[in-house]
């Protein structure tokens, strides 16, 4: 008998313990809340027929949201990030093409800086 109710004591215990803990947890999360700033986006496709949508949630911060067509078979120079921010320039025949496919782009800065889109064989980003 005793044994029975020592178990019943600890589950009791544990039932307790993890309740509180539940509650601190749920409290921390509503009370220590931030708000996220995110984009999305969606694709519904029925047979042939394709909708693409994007949006750009950023907040308060004044993106206009741009929407460019890009045309196939142009010329493309390629950055990487630092050569963006420094004055570092690389060989720029390593980061150049030729458009293969026309394409839309939803672009937050300007031409070249798309944040998604889709190209003319139905790849999007």
């Amino acid at each position: 008998m005793k044994l029975e109710k020592l178990k019943d004591k600890v589950m009791k215990n544990k039932t307790i313990n993890i309740f509180i803990l539940g509650l601190i947890v749920t409290l921390l999360a509503v009370l220590n809340h931030q708000t996220v700033s995110a984009c999305s986006t969606f694709k519904l496709q029925k047979g042939d027929e394709l909708i693409y949508g994007h949006n750009l949630n950023y907040g308060d911060i004044g993106v206009p949201g741009l929407i460019f067509i890009n045309k196939r078979g142009i010329f493309k120079l390629g950055r990487t990030w630092s050569e963006l921010t420094t004055k570092e320039r690389l060989n720029p025949s390593s980061h150049c093409w030729i458009s293969r496919y026309g394409s839309i782009t939803f672009n937050a800065i300007g031409r070249d800086f798309p944040d998604g889109g889709m190209n003319e064989a139905g790849l999007f980003i």
